[in-house]
């Protein structure tokens, strides 16, 4: 495992005053030019003990993995493969191992050594490689779930054990399918964004513009799980870490109205709107505790950081990440929140290309 030098500064943001770490790319080091990139929000990027920070960068021509020391800021590389995939990478159940997908492989990593396994390989079983998506775990940590073409046009939903490779085709879905998620409080319920998006299209009866479907073990089969009313659309979806809710950004359509944070019981009722805002909220994730909820903004270069209370909806601003392109994958801010509570990393490219960096929320 090959060990770099920390590139780790600390600056005040200058709205707020707070204290914001930036943990690649310092002014000055070998770094300054890359692309550093966390994970995406619905996933853990922080292992259990808050000591290491997973992150991606291209500094060696094609994107690796690395972690970074959240307090002396020291960076190692944990990868060196070919075909990672972009997004494709989290912190596993345990809290300290890696999971990431490569070509037709689901791999590991473990942070602290370096041991790296290759956990399932779909060579010869898929058309083309694993697409690109977060990982999503069952709730009690032994499996994951993931979804790849497996004839033209068709797509297979798969249950894989972390433990032996075994893996299990669930369902098969015809067209796109994205992001399918584990229920972590149900391993029988899969949720999946299905393609093309029809949302927008308010001419449609209701059950043609489902933005999330969901394929239920029980019964075997699958149906509409998320809908908007008409005038409205919903996006960039995930579970609580107890699997009682399903939170979900509803955006007004045409663009230009308030967007909301909201949620919706297991069983697709019961919806709450939790924070409602001027503002456009982009993505954002939930403490293990579904006490907070941390939220980007997609404002090209003026763009806002939130704490929301999951109660009351009350909501402060930590920080202002300002990244100049919010759509560009590299550069959104992708916030997500550290299981003990305590951080939350981003990324952000007012500086250039894009880094990774920590809000430490102690200081509230």
């Amino acid at each position: 495992m090959e060990l770099l030098p920390s590139e780790k500064a600390v600056y005040t943001d200058e709205q707020t005053g707070r204290t914001v770490w930036q943990m690649t790319g310092r002014p000055g080091s070998e770094a300054e030019r890359c692309k550093n990139v966390s994970c995406y929000q619905e996933v853990e990027g922080f292992t259990a003990d808050e000591k290491y920070l997973l992150f991606k960068s291209d500094r060696t021509g094609c994107f690796q993995l690395y972690r970074a020391e959240l307090f002396s800021g020291e960076i190692a590389r944990l990868t060196d493969v070919l075909d990672l995939s972009a997004f494709s990478f989290a912190i596993g159940p345990d809290g300290r191992t890696a999971f990431f997908f490569a070509g037709c492989r689901v791999c590991s990593v473990d942070v602290e050594t370096g041991e790296q396994t290759v956990v399932m390989d779909f060579e010869g079983e898929i058309l083309g490689t694993i697409p690109d998506a977060p990982p999503s775990f069952s709730g009690n940590g032994d499996c994951l779930v993931l979804q790849f073409e497996i004839a033209e046009g068709v797509r297979a939903a798969t249950v894989g054990c972390l433990a032996t490779g075994a893996h299990t085709q669930v369902f098969r879905w015809q067209g796109k399918m994205n992001h399918p998620q584990v229920c972590p409080g149900d391993d029988d319920l899969i949720t999946f964004v299905p393609g093309p998006d029809t949302q927008n299209d308010m001419s449609l009866p209701q059950e043609k513009r489902a933005r999330t479907w969901v394929w239920d073990g029980k019964s075997g089969e699958t149906r509409p799980f998320l809908t908007m009313p008409k005038g409205y659309r919903a996006t960039h979806e995930y579970w609580d870490h107890a699997g009682d809710r399903f939170y979900y950004h509803r955006k007004t359509v045409p663009s230009g109205g308030s967007t909301a944070v909201a949620s919706v019981d297991r069983d697709g009722g019961d919806g709450r709107i939790h924070s409602e805002h001027a503002r456009k909220l982009g993505h954002s994730s939930i403490d293990w505790t579904s006490t907070f909820i941390v939220s980007d903004v997609q404002v090209d270069g003026e763009n806002e950081l939130f704490l929301i209370d999951a109660e009351t909806g009350k909501a402060e601003i930590l920080c202002w990440p300002n990244t100049r392109s919010v759509y560009d994958q590299t550069s959104h801010v992708h916030p997500s929140i550290s299981a003990g509570g305590n951080f939350i990393d981003f990324t952000l490219d007012r500086c250039g290309p894009s880094d990774v960096y920590v809000y430490p929320l102690e200081q509230i």
